[in-house]
């Protein structure tokens, strides 16, 4: 996996839009919460690969939590308890990454027929989804509740990150909406979107 250096000016850029963006909100995520936004979701997923790290058989990106789900199954494992956990973190990471930064390109979810298109139509027998963005963020919600799970009587740091990310994803997506915003709005955003496209 590719990772950009923790002293990176645009991980600093990250950073300052977070925090802008908690100051807007009044949201005050605990440290470790803010860290893994910012290392764990912000930069990991300036790199492409990193974002589509699941693919099928024939080598195609899966960009759909329901393919990631099965194509996720589907992944070699000596311990399937550790893939399933690396498995629901990526998926949480993946729903709060496109739910926050690239809420529209969820509009093709409501066009029909792809696998999250029936999945989000099969859940909402259970729980009512009026857009495929509430869809994303009970992915990413529940996926996390998982990763906290596994953790909970395991590694009490880990435990507490992945509930609150579980508990306040909703406002998670808000604030990574924001961040969007002041990327976008921040005078350098033009040599940040040019070292993201290198």
């Amino acid at each position: 996996m590719k990772r950009i250096p923790p002293d990176h000016p645009l991980i600093r850029h990250f950073r300052w839009s977070l925090k802008k963006a908690e100051r807007t909100a009044s949201v005050q995520p605990p440290p470790d919460v803010e860290d893994y936004i910012c290392d764990e979701v912000l930069a990991k997923f300036v790199h492409v690969d990193n974002l589509y790290r699941i693919r099928d058989s024939s080598g195609k990106r899966v960009t759909e939590i329901a393919e990631i789900l099965l194509e996720g199954e589907k992944l070699p494992a000596r311990d399937p308890v550790l893939r399933d956990i690396w498995l629901h973190q990526y998926i949480g990471d993946y729903a709060l990454f496109i739910a926050g930064l690239f809420p529209e390109s969820l509009r093709r979810l409501s066009r029909g027929p792809s696998k999250d298109y029936l999945l989000m139509k099969l859940d909402s027998i259970f729980v009512p989804f009026e857009s495929p963005l509430e869809y994303y963020i009970e992915q990413g919600r529940t996926s996390y509740g998982k990763v906290s799970r596994f953790y909970a009587g395991v590694d009490g740091r880990k435990f507490m990150l992945f509930s609150d990310l579980s508990t306040r994803f909703k406002t998670y997506v808000q604030l990574m909406s924001l961040v969007r915003v002041y990327l976008e709005a921040n005078p350098h955003f033009q040599e940040v979107k040019r070292i993201l496209t290198q």
